[in-house]
């Protein structure tokens, strides 16, 4: 079950991608941002003034590892 949408920033010109996070579970504002962390050369999440259970940090995981996976592809 899907409890996420990443939706990609387009306005966003760096070299690497931003996804702003949000609930499929009502019309909300983004509760959380991912982008590349360059100091741990990674993808990580930073969440906004909100609570993730463990479905919704394990969809984020997997998120991010399959980006992780392109990227080094």
């Amino acid at each position: 079950m899907t409890h996420l949408t990443f939706q990609k920033d387009a306005e966003y010109k760096g070299k690497t991608h931003k996804w702003e996070v949000s609930s499929t579970h009502k019309d909300c504002d983004a509760i959380g941002i991912i982008y590349w962390h360059s100091g741990w050369r990674q993808y990580v999440l930073e969440p906004y003034d909100s609570i993730w259970s463990w479905d919704c940090l394990k969809e984020v995981s997997d998120f991010i590892k399959a980006e992780m996976d392109k990227r080094r592809k």
